[in-house]
């Protein structure tokens, strides 16, 4: 399954992009030995979630194993009412009741336009960006529109791409002579295996 947690950390929204967010919630993943490639569920006017993250075909979870969605459509679908709250920080922690995280996106992943922190430059209380809270489980990317003068978790996913790989191991149905190293080395080899 792929694993959800807030940061038990907020920071002002001024990280500079998606990419630098993605970068928190893996450095804050990695604090906490979880293993595995993690993106922030922030959008920004050129950068959606839906459009960046892998739609993972498997179950989505809490860390401390409470089951959200079935899958990615689930998770983030037309519907996108998830079965539980996503409450818990990196540690495992539940988080204090409304607890709220930037997103800048719908449930589905695509981006409120124009409520993204200036695509995350900016703490103006001119400005504001979509805010999700641990505690629904229908409007849970975008709850409410947060002025960018303040400071909110952030909520982390993992990728499917950091799955280990299933890697196959097989002999060969036919024999051949141990001297590669005439035809090639071991890329000969490699070659009678492909």
């Amino acid at each position: 399954p792929m694993r959800v947690f807030v940061t038990s950390t907020a920071f002002t929204p001024n990280f500079g992009s998606v990419l630098k967010a993605d970068d928190i919630c893996q450095i804050t993943a990695a604090g906490q030995l979880l293993g595995g490639t993690w993106r922030a569920w922030i959008s920004s006017s050129t950068n959606s979630v839906a459009g960046r993250f892998l739609h993972y075909p498997g179950p989505y979870v809490v860390l401390d194993g409470g089951f959200l969605a079935a899958d990615w459509t689930e998770f983030a679908g037309p519907s996108s009412e998830i079965a539980s709250y996503i409450e818990r920080d990196e540690t495992g922690s539940v988080l204090p009741l409304n607890t709220a995280f930037w997103t800048g996106s719908f449930e589905d992943g695509t981006v409120v336009t124009g409520s993204t922190c200036l695509d995350w430059t900016s703490t103006s209380n001119a400005y504001s960006a979509a805010a999700g809270t641990t505690d629904y489980m229908v409007y849970w990317s975008y709850w409410y529109d947060a002025y960018c003068n303040g400071a909110q978790q952030l909520m982390c996913v993992q990728q499917a791409g950091s799955l280990p790989q299933a890697r196959r191991v097989f002999v060969t149905s036919q024999s051949y002579a141990g001297n590669f190293a005439s035809t090639g080395g071991i890329a000969t080899a490699d070659g009678l295996c492909q």
